[in-house]
């Protein structure tokens, strides 16, 4: 550090020095030490964020020392600065060693600095964290005030859960974005590897998060039912998942609480359940490898797929049966199984099941489906009838380019000469591997990443 020059010569730590110090020159200018109002000396405090304006606060104005009572009206933080000076403190520009006081207006969930300081300061003597309203109560009381009364709310009480931890564990986000990674390791699940002799099994917890919720009430499940926070006709919250009675109405996952209730006026709310949804997904994947093995791949908290090998069609399926009666009995939840030869196809498969069960479409050809689980027998078959907005390996804006030139399905890739014209050269070539069964996800192979 001591090497990079910065700010015409020196180091980064001595051109903060010379900075702080004409900080300090320019505030004790506009605002003389009075040594009659020593309340800060030896103190050095730190502005950190937004400093809530004061109507009336303590300036200075010549002669030197006559402290007035008037409205100032600039940059609040500017302001406050200058009070410090007149008590006898001091103000710097950077987070260093000197500093005795870090005046904060409130602490955000999630930020672990402010947190990690109170513990320290708790160990040993300063840095204090307080409000604005110390320096503010501290001049009106011609004293140095006590600190403990002055830190913020969210950092007072050690019982209140502050910072990331207890913001991860409340966010439904963070749990599906984490889980996969976190399972891997855990369980210490191995890669897929597809050959030609294995076969892939797709299982997907139906409606998983109300699922979960309707173990506690089930006189609500022939009800329209959805998660979320709010509850209220006025409520700004989203629905993070509903059940397929609730959808009949309109009613998807992301829409406005309000917006859902205009459509489904008997929409009703059941909680989220983060940690009972964690451990009956964890319940069906040890399930899983109980019965068929550790080579899964976890795509999110309430689905994944395995790898398995069968010496016949017979022995595969009486293997996906048991599976599946297991996995239901251990979570009390319903769900769908996929089985294929190809992982892509496997999860259409599932979708399809689901698609039959709950929303009476049509079954495709080239598939069979029995107690919810879709069997495909003849991947190209099934593939040219497959939609093309219902494969998730598709985007958005590609499958709006393709509606546009009339291809709505995937057997309709094979008759489009001008493919890469229309959607560039390498995901026309990931298009035709899907239309064509062939596709494998990258990330279904890669060997396990520790979690972030």
């Amino acid at each position: 550090m001591d090497r990079v020059r910065f700010g015409g010569g020196g180091s980064i730590g001595a051109y903060m020095q010379r900075r702080s110090a004409g900080v300090a020159q320019h505030l004790a200018r506009l605002a003389p030490h009075d040594a009659t109002l020593d309340i800060f000396r030896g103190c050095t405090f730190y502005l950190d964020g937004y400093i809530q304006p004061r109507s009336l606060v303590e300036s200075v104005r010549e002669p030197v020392g006559e402290l007035v009572r008037e409205p100032v009206g600039g940059d609040p933080a500017h302001d406050l600065g200058l009070l410090i000076i007149a008590c006898g403190g001091r103000v710097d520009i950077a987070q260093s060693n000197n500093v005795t006081h870090y005046i904060i207006e409130s602490v955000a969930l999630g930020c672990t600095k402010w947190w990690r300081l109170r513990l320290k300061n708790e160990i040993k003597s300063g840095p204090f964290i307080v409000t604005p309203q110390y320096v503010y109560d501290s001049w009106d009381a011609k004293i140095r005030l006590d600190e403990a009364k002055y830190i913020p709310q969210s950092l007072r009480n050690p019982s209140i859960k502050v910072g990331l931890d207890t913001y991860f564990k409340k966010s439904r986000l963070h749990l599906l974005g984490r889980y996969k990674g976190q399972m891997a390791i855990k369980y210490n699940l191995k890669p897929l590897n597809p050959t030609n002799a294995c076969t892939f099994i797709h299982l997907d917890m139906d409606q998983f998060f109300v699922s979960v919720a309707l173990r506690h009430a089930p006189h609500l499940k022939s009800e329209p039912v959805a998660v979320s926070y709010g509850t209220g006709a006025s409520s700004c919250s989203e629905i993070a998942t509903c059940n397929y009675e609730a959808r009949k109405y309109g009613v998807t996952k992301g829409m406005w609480v309000r917006t859902a209730l205009h459509l489904c006026p008997q929409l009703k709310f059941v909680p989220y359940r983060l940690d009972e949804i964690t451990s009956v997904a964890q319940a069906a994947l040890e399930t899983a490898i109980a019965i068929a093995g550790r080579q899964i791949y976890c795509q999110s908290c309430d689905e994944f797929t395995i790898q398995v090998e069968c010496p016949s069609h017979s022995k595969l399926m009486e293997l996906v049966k048991r599976l599946k009666d297991a996995c239901a009995s251990a979570t009390g939840c319903p769900l769908s199984i996929g089985v294929a030869s190809n992982v892509l196809v496997a999860k259409l498969a599932c979708t399809l099941s689901k698609r039959v069960r709950y929303q009476s479409a049509p079954l495709l050809p080239g598939c069979s489906i029995d107690d919810n689980i879709c069997h495909v027998h003849c991947a190209q078959q099934f593939m040219d009838a497959v939609p093309i907005d219902m494969v998730p390996a598709i985007p958005a804006n590609i499958v709006k380019v393709l509606n546009e030139n009339k291809i709505k399905t995937c057997g309709d890739l094979h008759a489009v000469p001008h493919l890469a014209t229309l959607v560039g050269k390498r995901q026309s070539e990931v298009l035709l591997q899907i239309s064509t069964g062939t596709f494998i996800d990258p990330r279904a192979i890669a060997n396990a990443q520790k979690p972030r």
